[in-house]
């Protein structure tokens, strides 16, 4: 009878319990905080920004200390690409970069896409880099969603949306742009962050700095990690470059020792084909003038035979004129017209 008692008393006890834990998580839900809004006051009109604490804290917060300490007021939308997104939120109507405070960790991997009229962290390369800077996207752009967590996979961060001024947007998005400097997509007519106003505000609590204390001490272990495994990649190229260098170089002297060897060849078969040729000329010339002199101590021969020939008959003629010549008297008269020989 007694234990009975006992029973009951505990199953009600159990009941109570799970009655008022049912109600205080009902009025939880019914009355949990409103998300953040913030109104942005621009030259082209209002947009109402929702912010989502939940999926991606800290990235809220961050944006919000920026927005109460009126950084953003007075900044520029200076990158706006039709049909892709409109940025801001780093540089003043001057341009002049404004400077920030440290960079936050990525929360590109809590489950939220880069739909239309999504709000996200622009960064650098480096996957944890975002500061101030921030994009609104035009369309749905997948390929800036989370896919993995390494430095090309982690995406882009989504924490917030549009609710109220898409026609601004559109608006903007259809802007005239220039390219000036580094800017090249700078819209002709400035769109300025002229102030924000916040509602619901959420400041970062202490249990938030602390758990952000953690944050950084993983994203420090993790950056170190990433430097040494870009280390190791940019020691393995540089390897790479090395060994496709000095390849290239050995390649390069192997042709160089070649086109010699080649041009040492040539060389010397021109070399022998001009003394074959010069040799030749030198037999010809030497034939010529053998040629020439015994020719000219023929025809001297044959001159000097000539003229032997021919003082032999010249003496033999005057022999036969004086044998066949006739007979003159002894004292032969001297011709009337010649004078007489004293």
């Amino acid at each position: 009878m007694m234990a009975s008692k006992v029973y009951r008393g505990r199953l009600h006890t159990f009941q109570y319990s799970w009655l008022l834990l049912l109600a205080l998580s009902t009025w939880q839900w019914a009355y949990a905080a409103p998300l953040p809004q913030v109104e942005l006051h621009t030259s082209q009109g209002v947009l109402t920004l929702e912010l989502n604490t939940e999926k991606a804290p800290q990235s809220v917060v961050n944006f919000l200390d920026y927005a109460r300490s009126g950084f953003y007021n007075q900044t520029l939308f200076h990158r706006v690409i039709k049909g892709y997104m409109i940025q801001g939120g780093g540089f003043d109507v001057d341009l002049n970069k404004k400077l920030t405070q440290s960079p936050i960790k990525n929360e590109a991997d809590n489950g939220l896409k880069n739909l239309k009229g999504t709000v996200v962290m622009a960064r650098r390369g480096n996957p944890d880099s975002a500061t101030s800077q921030f994009f609104i996207n035009l369309k749905d752009n997948p390929e800036l969603d989370h896919r993995e967590k390494t430095r090309r996979g982690w995406g882009y961060a989504v924490f917030g949306q549009v609710v109220s001024g898409m026609d601004v947007l559109e608006k903007v998005a259809a802007l005239d742009i220039s390219a000036q400097d580094k800017f090249r997509f700078l819209p002709l007519e400035p769109v300025i962050i002229e102030k924000i106003i916040i509602h619901n505000d959420v400041k970062r609590s202490a249990a938030a700095a602390k758990a952000n204390e953690a944050t950084n001490e993983e994203d420090e272990a993790a950056e170190e990690e990433l430097a040494s495994e870009e280390d190791e990649a940019a020691e393995d190229e540089a390897a790479s470059e090395e060994d496709e260098a000095a390849e290239e170089e050995l390649a390069n002297e192997e042709d160089e020792a070649a086109e010699d060897e080649a041009t040492s060849e040539e060389d010397e078969a021109a070399e022998e084909e001009l003394a074959s040729e010069e040799d030749e000329a030198a037999e010809e010339e030497l034939a010529n003038e053998e040629d020439e002199a015994a020719e000219e101590e023929l025809a001297n021969e044959e001159d000097e035979a000539a003229e032997e020939e021919l003082a032999s008959e010249e003496e033999d003629n005057t022999e036969d004129a004086a044998t066949n010549a006739p007979l003159l008297p002894e004292y032969s008269p001297e011709p009337p017209d010649v004078p007489a020989v004293e």
